[in-house]
């Protein structure tokens, strides 16, 4: 009989742009100042990111040799202005850095902290490229390199409205091919060509996450969408002559089906599961009944204000959802239910200040995407004991497919779930099994038969053993 596999600690299965989320929510918790938290996460972001490049997500894969090399890189690292990192600046976000890991720490994250031996760099101000190339400004643009161009255009987006969360993301997607080019001595884009790219391409397939998993179709078209988004718009400001990705034939759009959700009963579990005997406790119970009432998504919860839930009308107003669009969607009764006993009491926790959200901490602050994550996780697996991976995207799908399957139209569900296409809103129908199967009962001849036949009696049900023989 072989072993149980040990469960891994919940934890040590968050990434580490979960973990910094968990620990700028947990600065709020001990008394930061917001400012002091957007500080912290301007200088612990760009490592996040940094560490993905190198095929890094998990805290435990972080290594003291790893974070010399990101010492190293800081060094180096030249800003869109063309200025390095002084020493000082340097030394705040290793700084920061060894007091995030020291937290991790203490969480049980992580058994050590690789940054305990972290060395300050000295205090002496090194020359910026400035004093040493002249100001950035009078280089032509044809000069500038990749990374330049790059953050350039993620102060464009953000001028168009993008969230944080969407240029994170270009910035996540497009991060990997300037690496990948610079290791190739590509370091402009007029340098890029339609055979680089597709070389490009060829390694985006082949290579391997730090899990073993390669990039699914999916991630790989994701990528390449951004980069042809990117490469655009340097055509449109004419810093290239043309757009060599224009060309590119990207990997099929997939049609995945979510990985797996909840039926009725078992969602009904996890909500009974969850204790109510404490405010932080009663909030989340509100929090996941919202989740699986209105199906929106983690960010949207974050995001919720007080005065964006009418109870009157039983509707709930989502603004700037992704995408940036608002959009209204229905609540049930008994999600207001819970959200009135939530409200009861959250003024208790408004007492040093109140930031107008729905759903707060104990300071009174909004919630942290990662909290908001932890709280969904721990409810499924370990106070209902459920195997079902995901967190609060999985009320979503959960709540999709139990309505498709109590004969919801896909259409109205498309508005509720704020899905621009259809066919991400169809994707449900291939999970909605339950109408599936009665059309097949009622359908298939051979179960039409079985139902149509008059049950066997005993006689009948033993009319496969030999008769007894008559008498003669």
């Amino acid at each position: 009989m072989s072993s149980p596999v040990k469960r891994q600690s919940e934890p040590a299965r968050l990434t580490l742009r979960q973990h910094l989320d968990a620990y700028l929510d947990n600065l709020l918790l001990q008394g930061a100042s917001q400012k002091s938290q957007s500080a912290r996460h301007e200088r612990l972001s760009p490592f996040v990111n940094w560490c993905q490049e190198q095929g890094v997500i998990s805290a435990a894969q972080v290594t003291e040799p790893l974070l010399q090399n990101w010492q190293q890189y800081l060094t180096r690292y030249r800003k869109a202005n063309g200025q390095s990192y002084t020493p000082d600046s340097q030394r705040r976000r290793l700084r920061a850095l060894r007091l995030w890991f020291d937290w991790l720490q203490q969480q049980h994250a992580i058994p050590t902290s690789p940054a305990a031996t972290l060395a300050a760099p000295d205090r002496k101000k090194r020359p910026s490229v400035t004093e040493t190339h002249g100001q950035p400004d009078a280089i032509p643009a044809r000069f500038a390199t990749l990374r330049q161009h790059l953050a350039a255009w993620l102060e464009a987006v953000q001028g168009q409205g993008l969230s944080e969360r969407t240029q994170e993301a270009y910035e996540e997607r497009l991060l990997p091919f300037i690496s990948w080019c610079e290791a190739r001595g590509v370091m402009t884009a007029p340098q890029v060509s339609l055979p680089l790219l597709e070389s490009y391409q060829r390694w985006l397939r082949s290579h391997r996450k730090a899990d073993g998993q390669p990039y699914s179709p999916g991630s790989q078209r994701d990528r390449l969408s951004v980069l042809r988004q990117w490469f655009r718009w340097l055509l449109q400001r004419h810093h290239i002559l043309y757009n060599p990705t224009d060309n590119m034939v990207l990997p099929r759009e997939e049609k995945r089906l979510p990985a797996q959700v909840m039926n009725e009963d078992e969602t009904h579990t996890v909500l009974a599961a969850a204790s109510i005997d404490t405010l932080t406790g009663l909030r989340n119970r509100a929090i996941l009944e919202v989740l699986w009432s209105t199906g929106i998504r983690r960010m949207e919860v974050a995001n919720l204000l007080l005065s964006e839930v009418d109870f009157g009308r039983g509707v709930v107003m989502v603004r700037q959802g992704k995408g940036g669009k608002d959009r209204v969607v229905p609540i049930g009764e008994q999600a207001l239910h819970w959200l009135s006993r939530w409200l009861s009491v959250r003024p208790q926790l408004t007492r040093r200040g109140d930031s107008g959200h729905l759903f707060i901490t104990r300071k009174g602050r909004g919630l942290a995407r990662g909290t908001l994550t932890q709280i969904a996780a721990d409810s499924i697996r370990k106070q209902a004991q459920l195997t079902k991976p995901g967190a609060c995207h999985l009320f979503r799908h959960s709540m999709a497919t139990q309505m498709l399957e109590n004969g919801a139209d896909t259409r109205h569900i498309q508005a509720i779930l704020g899905h621009e296409k259809l066919e991400t809103t169809q994707i449900y129908t291939r999970v909605a099994i339950g109408h599936l199967k009665k059309v097949h009962e009622q359908t298939h001849p051979a179960e039409r038969q079985s139902k149509q036949a008059t049950p066997p009696d005993d006689k009948q049900a033993n009319s496969d053993q030999p008769d007894s023989p008559k008498p003669v």
